[in-house]
């Protein structure tokens, strides 16, 4: 796994075999990740549901739920962020590769395991990952302040506002109008040398970070938080 990174990769294990699972928990966890364990797809979607990990290592054939029915649940059902899902299998057919990826899985791993096959695998999947939360990101965010864009706001504000209704909880929303607030940002750029300093982007709280306010902040023409 890429060193870079700050928070460790959270994969998910999962095989009926005790043995096997042992041999995966050891291999993925030497490499830096933190793993989790299931016995079976049933446990696995459970863990799933209640925690989402970034990747998944899922034994093809099992009891109850197997791996390509757990993907398609997965798949069919996405959480907040995407789960790079290998299969780990002994099946090499064309016709099993087809079915494999038809159910959303990413990638694959032959048995036995091998070590460094599993490990480059993971890496490729990590890569990916990031790749696809650097974009995520990208469209989520209004270059000039690096809060929530206007999208994201209609997305979040809808279901604040059912969420609101159903439990007849309260619902605050602020919207600021800023004169020359585009000045503002090219002095503080001027100042700085450099286009942008994570530390000096707008705050509803003087000179807390965005990043660390506890509201949802989003720029929609005008900056609008809702709590």
């Amino acid at each position: 796994m890429n060193q870079n990174t700050s928070q460790p990769l959270r994969v998910l294990a999962v095989e009926d075999d005790p043995a096997t699972l042992r041999l995966i928990v050891k291999l993925v966890s030497s490499a830096g990740y933190r793993v989790s364990e299931a016995e079976n797809g049933r446990q696995a979607l459970a863990q799933i549901q209640q925690d989402p990990p970034d990747m998944i290592v899922c034994d093809w054939v099992m009891p109850e739920l197997d791996g390509v029915e757990l993907c398609r649940r997965i798949r069919r059902h996405p959480v907040a962020q995407y789960i790079y899902f290998i299969l780990l299998t002994g099946k090499s057919s064309s016709n099993d590769v087809v079915e494999g990826l038809a159910s959303g899985a990413d990638d694959f791993v032959t048995k036995p395991i091998n070590r460094a096959v599993l490990l480059a695998r993971l890496e490729a999947g990590f890569r990916m990952l990031r790749m696809e939360r650097q974009l995520r990101t990208a469209s989520q965010r209004d270059p000039l302040t690096g809060v929530l864009n206007r999208r994201v706001f209609h997305e979040n504000f809808v279901q604040a506002w059912a969420r609101t209704t159903r439990y007849r909880s309260p619902l605050s929303c602020v919207m600021v109008d800023l004169d020359f607030f585009q000045e503002s940002q090219r002095h503080t750029r001027s100042r700085h040398g450099r286009r942008d300093t994570k530390g000096d982007r707008f705050s509803l709280a003087g000179q807390m970070p965005v990043e660390r306010h506890p509201l949802s902040l989003w720029r929609r023409g005008i900056l609008c938080a809702v709590d």
